[in-house]
């Protein structure tokens, strides 16, 4: 693999915990906001940066293991 490769490869996974852990702190700090469309708002964007993370952990996992 090059080296263009693995840095991508690395990229891809930490943006895809970067997700995990931007989801896991909104979804922490929406309880405590008390208008309800701003608390929405964010568990909205939670639940949408746990989707990209799963999806971007998807890719690497392809990326890191291709199929012949």
């Amino acid at each position: 693999m090059t080296r263009q490769n693995l840095r991508t490869l690395r990229n891809v996974r930490s943006t895809a915990f970067n997700n995990e852990i931007a989801a896991e702190l909104l979804r922490e700090l929406a309880p405590l906001i008390a208008n309800q469309e701003l608390n929405r708002r964010m568990r909205c964007a939670a639940r949408q940066l746990l989707l990209d993370a799963e999806a971007l952990e998807d890719v690497y996992q392809q990326m890191n293991h291709p199929r012949h």
